[in-house]
């Protein structure tokens, strides 16, 4: 696994009683999705080993959060992502330290803006989620026997020629 999984349960302890949220495997860790948008996650920061917690927070927030302590900028492809922030352990070592982290990325969450669905989204098949078990095929029926057509029949009836000479 590239995350903790106890940091991962510390973070659905607070989540689930506020948020309806799924968990998709994102970043080379975790990411937990309330309303189809990332909110939180877990990833480890190749230079040090550490985990550390992704919040989206917000380009409001963005600013007075990396004044606090372990906050950074998030930057995957070396160019810093505003409104998003990586908190390293220092900044969530204790409970209420955690659930501020949770709570300033689903306040964020409410507010942002859903993005569309892609067409290739839209042309994939939809999973569907069955409760009962499905339904046994009807039983086969036998097929009447074909009826002749009239040409079939007429070829039927003329007897084939032979050309052999009888002598």
């Amino acid at each position: 696994m590239a995350y903790s999984e106890e940091l991962a349960l510390r973070i659905r302890k607070f989540l689930a009683p506020q948020a309806a949220f799924i968990e998709k495997q994102m970043f080379g860790g975790v990411a937990f999705m309330v309303d189809d948008k990332m909110c939180v996650g877990i990833s480890r920061d190749k230079v040090s080993g550490e985990d550390r917690l992704m919040a989206r927070i917000g380009p409001g927030f963005h600013d007075e959060a990396l004044k606090r302590t372990g906050c950074r900028e998030m930057d995957f492809v070396g160019k810093p992502m505003t409104g998003f922030v990586f908190v390293h352990p220092d900044g969530y070592t204790n409970d209420a330290d955690l659930l501020f982290w949770i709570e300033k990325t689903l306040e964020f969450n409410r507010q942002a803006p859903v993005k569309p669905v892609k067409k290739r989204a839209l042309l994939a098949p939809k999973e569907k989620k069955t409760i009962a078990p499905p339904l046994k095929p009807a039983p086969k029926t036998q097929k009447k026997a074909a009826t002749p057509t009239k040409k079939a029949v007429q070829a039927k009836a003329k007897p084939a020629k032979k050309n052999a000479k009888r002598k």
